[in-house]
């Protein structure tokens, strides 16, 4: 989901990421539950770099 986060059109922008795993085998959710939070921050980073990336050719 994204928003404006001033609500006037430009600005600031506040994106929401909400990604849910499910596993059938355990021994994968507990694998899974050890490095999620590193998982979602690189997707964070891949997110904000393209995002850095389209801005700058957008002001070219």
């Amino acid at each position: 989901m994204m928003t404006n986060g001033n609500g006037r059109g430009g600005g600031e922008t506040t994106v929401v990421l909400e990604v849910r795993f499910q596993f059938r085998s355990a021994l994968h959710a507990a694998m899974m539950g050890a490095v999620e939070d590193q998982v979602a921050g690189m997707m964070i980073e891949a997110f904000e770099k393209r995002v850095r990336e389209l801005e700058k050719a957008k002001s070219k």
